[in-house]
């Protein structure tokens, strides 16, 4: 299950990536670079500004969340705290993901809140 929403942070084009595994029962949330293709100098440079790897934020290098937070809500902290705003139904929908245990499921959000579903 995955909810993702296209913004800008510090100047680069980033995608927040919240979902419910699960497997493994738990709630995730990834913030990468997505400025260019991979082969561009400028997406170098923008990794380069994200320690390297373009990753902003991964659940699974905070300890605090790491593979085991289930609440959809901490990740609303983290995201406040990085100074990004995504819809709220990407955490209505991944706690509805959670609570119906559901999968397959590729949500992309859009502001203020519409949403457009696929299957996968």
């Amino acid at each position: 299950m995955s909810h993702f929403f296209l913004t800008r942070h510090h100047g680069h084009k980033v995608i927040v990536r919240l979902g419910y595994d699960r497997v493994l029962k738990y709630v995730y949330m990834t913030t990468i670079v997505d400025d260019t293709e991979p082969d561009d100098a400028r997406y170098e440079a923008s990794c380069a500004a994200f320690g390297g790897e373009g990753i902003v934020y991964s659940n699974l290098d905070d300890k605090a969340a790491g593979d085991e937070c289930v609440d959809v809500n901490f990740y609303r902290r983290v995201l406040n705290r990085l100074g990004i705003v995504v819809p709220e139904s990407m955490f209505t929908e991944t706690l509805r993901d959670q609570q119906q245990d559901s999968a397959d499921r590729n949500v992309e959000h859009f502001l203020p809140g519409a949403a457009t579903s696929t299957q996968s």
